[in-house]
């Protein structure tokens, strides 16, 4: 399956709080959606998951094994 992002949504918690959701799709209609931490600034954290499934692009990811990879 080849990993793509689908779609990014930040709910903003409190004046010093924002989550970061995203939908991961396989390309095989199938889909989930993960909250990623990473700072309190939403576009360092879409940029860096944006970089992320890039560095996956054209890789046939069999299992997640191969993503720590």
């Amino acid at each position: 399956m080849r990993i793509h992002l689908e779609r990014v949504a930040v709910v903003t918690a409190t004046p010093h709080t924002a989550w970061t959701f995203a939908m991961l799709g396989d390309g095989e209609g199938g889909a989930t959606t993960v909250e990623v931490t990473l700072s309190n600034d939403p576009r360092q954290v879409i940029d860096t998951l944006a970089g992320m499934v890039e560095a996956l692009h054209g890789i046939d990811v069999a299992d997640e094994a191969q993503v720590e990879e």
